[in-house]
C-alpha cells in the first residue's frame, strides 16, 4: 500500500469517528428501571414504623445504590439499601417517601409512595348473639357478632371458647358443645386493619336434656255424634323450661286450631277413634299421649 493510500485510509478513519462522536451515536446508558416500590401500609398512626421496600433493575448492569428521603417524618435507610424504615411524625396528614435510585454510569431514576397518618377509632361491637342459650352435651350452636369500625377500616373476627370446640372465619362461628356440663364463655375478638381491638362473650349453658312431661290430654267429650265437633286440650310442661310446640295427629276426621287446645270434627260414620298429641321441646324432647273418643251414628247412644 503506497503512501499516499495509507494517509488517506488514516483521514477517512478520523473522519468517520469524528462523525459518530458529533452525532452522538456512542453507547447510550440507559436509566435504572423501578419494578416495584411498596409499603407494609400506607395508613399509619403517629410515630409509628413502616418498612418501605424498592425492588430495581439496572439496563447497563453494575450496583445500584439508593437514596431515601421524605416529606415529614424520619427515614432509616443504608445509601446502598434497596430498603428503609420510616417513622411518621406526629402531625396527621399526607407524606411522600422518595427514593432515588442511581446505577454505576450516572443513570438514575426516581420513585415515590405516599403514606397517610391518621388516629384510629377501636372497632364497635353492636351484638353478639348464639342461637341456645342452652345445648345439649356435645350439641351445636352458631353465633353471630356484629360489630362496625367508625373509620370503616376492614375487621378481622378471632373466636375463643373455654370449652368444647369452635370454627368459623369471619362474623359468624359454629361451637360444638364438650360432653361436661356446666356454663362456657365464647369470646369474640373484633380487630381492625390500624391494630385497634375490641372484645366481647357470651355464656352457653351445657346439660342433659329432659323430656316434656304431658300433665293431662283430655276432650270435653268421650263419645260424639258423627259430624259433630269436640275441643281436646293437652297440658304440659318442661322441667327444663324449654319452649314447647305441640303436634296433632288423628286416624279419621278433622283437626282445627294449633297449640296446646284444637277442634276435632268427627268422620260421618261411626267408630272409636284416637287423636295423639305430640310435645317437643326443641332440643330434641318428645312426649306423646293419646285420648280416645267415641263416635256414634244416633243420639240413643250418647
Amino acid at each position: 500500500m503506497n503512501l499516499w493510500l495509507r494517509k488517506w485510509l488514516v483521514g477517512l478513519i478520523v473522519l468517520v469517528v469524528a462523525i459518530v462522536i458529533a452525532c452522538g451515536c456512542g453507547p447510550v446508558n440507559h436509566s435504572p428501571v423501578i419494578n416495584s416500590l411498596e409499603a407494609d401500609k400506607t395508613l399509619v398512626l403517629p410515630s409509628e414504623t413502616v418498612n418501605i421496600e424498592c425492588n430495581a433493575t439496572s439496563i447497563a448492569g453494575g450496583n445500584l445504590t439508593y437514596n431515601w428521603s421524605a416529606s415529614g417524618g424520619v427515614m432509616r435507610a443504608r445509601t446502598s439499601g434497596e430498603s428503609g424504615g420510616w417513622t411518621a411524625p406526629g402531625e396527621l396528614g399526607n407524606y411522600t417517601v422518595t427514593v432515588n435510585v442511581t446505577d454505576e454510569y450516572g443513570g438514575e431514576t426516581t420513585g415515590s409512595i405516599i403514606i397517610t397518618v391518621r388516629t384510629n377509632s377501636h372497632p364497635i361491637i353492636t351484638n353478639l348473639t348464639a342461637c341456645e342459650d342452652w345445648v345439649v352435651p356435645s350439641g351445636n350452636c352458631q353465633l353471630e357478632c356484629q360489630a362496625e369500625d367508625p373509620d370503616n377500616d376492614q375487621l378481622t373476627y378471632k373466636w375463643e371458647a373455654e370449652g368444647g370446640n369452635i370454627t368459623g372465619e369471619g362474623s359468624i362461628a359454629n361451637w360444638t358443645a364438650p360432653q361436661q356440663p356446666g356454663s362456657y364463655n365464647i369470646t369474640v375478638l373484633v380487630e381492625d386493619s390500624m391494630g385497634g381491638m375490641s372484645t366481647t362473650s357470651v355464656t352457653i349453658a351445657v346439660g342433659v336434656n329432659h323430656l316434656p312431661v304431658i300433665e293431662s290430654l283430655t276432650a270435653e267429650k268421650t263419645k260424639i255424634m258423627y259430624n259433630t265437633s269436640c275441643n281436646i286440650e293437652c297440658i304440659a310442661s318442661d322441667p327444663d323450661n324449654d319452649k314447647l310446640s305441640y303436634s296433632w295427629s288423628i286416624d279419621a276426621g278433622n283437626i282445627s286450631g294449633s297449640g296446646s287446645k284444637v277442634k276435632w270434627t268427627a268422620p260421618p260414620r261411626g267408630g272409636q277413634f284416637i287423636i295423639t298429641a305430640t310435645v317437643l321441646d326443641g332440643r330434641g324432647g318428645v312426649t306423646s299421649k293419646e285420648v280416645l273418643i267415641t263416635v256414634v251414628t244416633c243420639s240413643c247412644s250418647l
